[in-house]
């Protein structure tokens, strides 16, 4: 049985991915907005700290960093517990 929540706000411990694994190159900073890719979809979403964070506008996040983001995509999308997704 699949228990899905439709959600558009959420926090997550995420890798970021190095440029030999695949992904960044660069560092990004609070408010970074990517495109996410959710099985055939596609949603642009805005990748800030948790509430919380000290001085979160000073924080890079650094390729190969495992940080606590909220994420907030632009629309509701149905999502599983433990749901893997894509950004480029």
């Amino acid at each position: 049985m699949l228990i899905e929540k439709v959600s558009h706000k959420f926090i997550q411990l995420k890798s970021i991915l190095t440029k030999e694994d695949g992904g960044h190159r660069t560092p990004f900073v609070d408010n970074y907005c990517p495109q996410v890719f959710v099985r055939t979809i596609d949603v642009t979403v805005s990748l800030t700290h948790p509430e919380g964070t000290e001085d979160p506008n000073d924080k890079y996040v650094m390729p190969g960093d495992n940080v606590e983001m909220q994420y907030e995509l632009t629309r509701d999308v149905a999502l599983e517990d433990g749901q893997r997704f894509y950004y480029s």
